[in-house]
């Protein structure tokens, strides 16, 4: 959300937005160092959850060390089966059956579990047609400049990115609105083609 609402307010020039804004982080990260004061003045909803961030022995698989075994676990899946994976939802049967034992419903990265449980063709298909469409819908709004655009392209923006740390497209609501918004932002980049080529038609 933080990127998303950044790389609006750059794309429209709102420089003392990105101030408030880059504020507010340093902010948040001012309290999770525990650096004198800023707890009595960040929520501690926002600095308990970037101290486990930097915690090795934080609960919950919120801690960053954790979770670069569970990437570094995936990686291995997806070097030992490139090109099939190991079949849908099975990192967490494979992973949970480590001695000892962990408990992970998936690897917190987007991209490495599409790779180890569908292969490397998947994710390979997956960033392709993703991409394509991203392209697409900023060259359109680059010519439209309209609002509604922009804000589908960078809750897209926003939900790739948080890719690299979390599996939230595993939620079939968050599937579904996704996979809406794509669709949309094609729709928009047809339309904007199609009006483009009336628009020629009417000049000739």
């Amino acid at each position: 959300g933080g990127l998303a609402l950044m790389m609006g307010l750059a794309l429209r020039r709102c420089w003392w937005g990105i101030g408030i804004l880059a504020g507010l982080g340093l902010a948040g990260l001012a309290a999770a160092w525990d650096w004198p004061g800023w707890r009595a003045v960040v929520p501690r909803l926002i600095w308990s959850r970037l101290a486990d961030t930097f915690d090795p022995q934080a609960l919950y698989f919120s801690s960053t060390a954790n979770r670069l075994d569970a990437w570094q676990f995936a990686l291995q899946m997806a070097r030992e089966r490139p090109l099939t994976g190991w079949g849908w939802q099975s990192f967490a049967a494979l992973y949970n059956a480590q001695d000892p034992p962990e408990l992970l419903g998936h690897c917190h990265n987007l991209y490495l579990h599409l790779a180890a449980e569908g292969g490397i063709p998947l994710l390979l298909g997956h960033l392709i047609l993703w991409g394509w469409i991203l392209a697409r819908g900023w060259q359109a709004w680059r010519r439209s400049q309209e609002s509604v655009l922009l804000g589908m392209l960078l809750a897209l923006t926003a939900f790739f990115a948080s890719g690299l740390l979390d599996v939230v497209m595993l939620d079939g609501r968050i599937h579904l609105l996704v996979t809406l918004l794509l669709g949309a932002v094609w729709g928009a980049s047809l339309e904007q083609r199609s009006t483009k080529g009336q628009c020629n038609q009417d000049l000739g």
